[in-house]
């Protein structure tokens, strides 16, 4: 089996990315994020900045050129608030 790596996660492909929340509802799917969508997209960076200045998000640093994303107790009752309470 081949695998191609676009080294693009599912937050470098979505729309608003300058919206924290969204991008905080996309990681829950998807928590990876590539160096090259964060300094494509100011407004993907600043999202992940607040989320993190915020405490919803904690990023680890894993291989070139991949972070994950982990979402902290706060982020998680931010989305399920959001969510309505699910």
């Amino acid at each position: 089996m081949i695998r191609i790596d676009t080294f693009s996660g599912g937050v470098g492909t979505m729309r608003g990315k300058g919206d924290p929340m969204k991008v905080l509802s996309v990681l829950d799917r998807d928590p990876w994020v590539s160096c090259f969508d964060e300094s494509e997209s100011p407004a993907l960076h600043k999202s992940l900045n607040a989320l993190v200045r915020s405490g919803m998000v904690l990023l680890e640093r894993k291989g070139y050129p991949w972070t994950k994303a982990i979402i902290t107790d706060a982020g998680r009752a931010r989305l399920d608030a959001a969510r309505g309470g699910k």
